[in-house]
């Protein structure tokens, strides 16, 4: 059809030049030769419209092919795909092992790059989970889809809610606490579709799997949660201390927080040396001290972190520098570590201050408000096997310290 309207363009075109050239203007002649011009060209026009509309339909059609193709339904009566939902604890186990390196180093870049991981797998599982319905369920998308546009909204929001006072204002440390965000909406939401999905079979164990989901050990990643503020995994006192049960039951947790799960309720005996290998020294509200004239801290940044491990401490390489601060200006401190020094932050970024006055009641920084911490001990049996973690209260005492 394009053919034809072209041929058909070009005889009333030509018909027209040869009628004006030869002098011959005769008027009917002429409106013939404009009318057959302007056939061609609309049909030209027409056969474009269609062979338009054709590729559209065929695209349509290749896309809903391709969708079909991607779109695996998965059903409940089939035994692979109990399987698969069963076996979800287990993959979660092993993403979360590889991530916690990435949480342990406090380094932002590394903690972003663990959530990243973390996200990634359990965008996929939600995936997987969401074929156990019709296609397009969820708001007329396909769950690839649907779950990609929320992350990209939800992030935007999380990120936005982070910066109170502005965009840019909240350092580096609000793309770690976005990922924490994003990593908690995505766990809900695949325990609400399990949870569903289990309504309809008798062969998933709900809460056998949300248990064995729950428990896994996640003690660097809840790190990034927000009711703390900053951990370090420093004893903060100088030495190593010796403690021992001042009572007869030792309750341990799966991870250093009072929210965790308890892991085991240990029989101890008061008096008793309790084994442990790790601490988590949690800060949950900071502490404040005022400047009572101008002066200067000396320490190293840290950088902006909200967890620091012993690797981080020991093999990193610190600028050393000075902080100056101004009469009745305010002073963020986190915690003590040892000797006189301790941690605070400024700006965003966390320093180790080698010596903090405040914390020997010098009248040029006074202390306000002690800051709120909380110290845990991750205890062992006499073989060295992994118990819990232990909140150290009245239930523990160190009177021996180890240099």
């Amino acid at each position: 059809m394009r053919i034809i309207g072209i041929i058909i363009a070009v005889i009333g075109v030509v018909a027209f030049v040869l009628c004006w050239s030869s002098g011959w203007n005769s008027e009917v002649v002429t409106i013939v030769a404009t009318i057959v011009t302007i056939v061609g060209l609309v049909v030209f026009g027409v056969d474009l419209v269609l062979r338009k509309r054709a590729k559209t339909s065929e695209l349509e059609e290749e896309k809903n092919n391709e969708e079909k193709e991607i779109y695996a339904r998965r059903y409940l009566d089939q035994a692979h795909q109990l399987r698969f939902l069963k076996s979800l604890p287990k993959q979660k186990k092993a993403i979360y092992e590889v991530a916690q390196e990435g949480w342990n180093t406090g380094v932002t870049v590394d903690m972003m790059q663990s959530n990243s991981d973390v996200i990634d797998f359990l965008k996929e599982t939600w995936i997987k989970l969401a074929e156990f319905y019709p296609p397009h369920h969820f708001d007329g998308k396909q769950p690839g889809e649907y779950i990609s546009d929320y992350i990209k909204r939800m992030s935007s929001y999380y990120r936005a809610s982070e910066e109170p006072t502005g965009a840019g204002t909240g350092g580096t440390i609000v793309g770690v606490l976005t990922g924490a965000n994003i990593i908690d909406d995505l766990e809900n939401m695949i325990i609400g579709l399990i949870r569903n999905i289990s309504n309809y079979s008798n062969s998933i164990d709900y809460d056998s799997w949300i248990t064995q989901w729950k428990n896994i050990e996640e003690q660097n990643y809840n790190c990034l949660r927000n009711d703390e503020l900053f951990v370090s995994e420093f004893w903060p006192e100088e030495g190593i201390p010796v403690f021992k049960s001042n009572t007869t039951l030792l309750i341990l947790h799966t991870f250093p927080s009072r929210g965790s799960p308890v892991v085991k309720e240990e029989d101890a005996q008061v008096g008793k040396e309790i084994k442990y290998n790790a601490f988590r020294y949690r800060t949950l509200i900071p502490g404040r001290a005022v400047a009572k004239k101008d002066g200067r801290l000396s320490g190293m940044n840290l950088g902006a972190i909200n967890y620091i491990s012993k690797d981080y401490y020991y093999n990193a390489y610190y600028h050393s520098q000075n902080i100056t601060y101004k009469k009745d200006e305010e002073i963020e401190y986190l915690q003590y570590r040892a000797e006189g020094s301790c941690f605070i932050r400024r700006n965003g970024d966390v320093y180790l201050i080698d010596y903090c006055p405040w914390l020997a009641k010098h009248d040029e920084i006074l202390m306000i408000q002690e800051p709120l911490t909380e110290l845990w001990i991750h205890v062992i049996s006499e073989n060295g096997e992994p118990l819990g973690w232990l909140l150290k209260q009245n239930n523990v005492i160190n009177k021996d310290r180890v240099f």
